[in-house]
């Protein structure tokens, strides 16, 4: 599980949704991986929509092992947007 060359923690199963390597100051790299793709990916496995985010919650994002866990991406929502743009003014 741990890129030993980087010390960056992967997921195997996940790295086909890799989008990028996230840079932190002072912190090291994290892998960054796209969220709406794994959950896909899990319903494509069989799960429902349901149990595919209980099981990312739980066994995914929910473990953390360390500086170097991954994180995941995904769009912001509507409501994000709208209190991105309130900030601009």
């Amino acid at each position: 599980m741990t890129d030993e060359e980087e010390g960056q923690i992967t997921y195997p199963d996940l790295e086909p949704f890799l989008v990028g390597i996230v840079e932190r100051f002072g912190q090291p790299p994290i892998r960054c991986y796209d969220l709406d793709k794994v959950i896909a990916s899990y319903q494509q496995q069989g799960m429902t929509e349901e149990e595919a985010w209980e099981h990312w919650h739980v066994n995914v994002i929910g473990a953390w092992v360390g500086p170097t866990t991954p994180c995941f991406i995904r769009p912001p929502t509507e409501e994000e947007q709208v209190h991105a743009a309130d900030a601009d003014l």
